[in-house]
């Protein structure tokens, strides 16, 4: 998992160098043309994290490229006195507490149910 923060994108690379999944986050209306995310994780459902820092939100996109949940409102940065929900500052990482497994989308693939 590559966070291309200069180009606006997410990409996941295989071992021989393809891209296998991306996402970029600066195509929405409204949104920052420049957002520069800074982080991106699986989750353990398939679904990747995104900082995307100057677009002021974590979005949890699905492998489809669909916003799934976000937190924040797109280009408008908050304080933290408001919900965050609706109101986040340039947000730099996130995590999904006790869910990253580490894999990646190509690796979920090949995983077989423990008994």
């Amino acid at each position: 998992m590559i966070t291309d923060s200069n180009n606006a994108r997410v990409l996941e690379v295989s071992p021989y160098d393809q891209v296998v999944w991306s996402y970029v986050t600066n195509t929405q209306v409204g949104g920052n043309p420049s957002p520069l995310p800074s982080r991106a994780v699986r989750l353990a459902n398939g679904e990747t994290l995104i900082s995307d820092q100057f677009n002021h939100r974590v979005i949890a996109v699905d492998h489809g490229g669909k916003i799934v949940r976000q937190y924040g409102t797109t280009d408008l940065a908050g304080a933290a006195a408001v919900s965050v929900r609706r109101a986040l500052n340039a947000p730099y990482d996130a995590k999904q507490i006790g869910d990253y497994n580490g894999l990646t989308w190509s690796d979920s693939l090949h995983l077989v149910p423990r008994h």
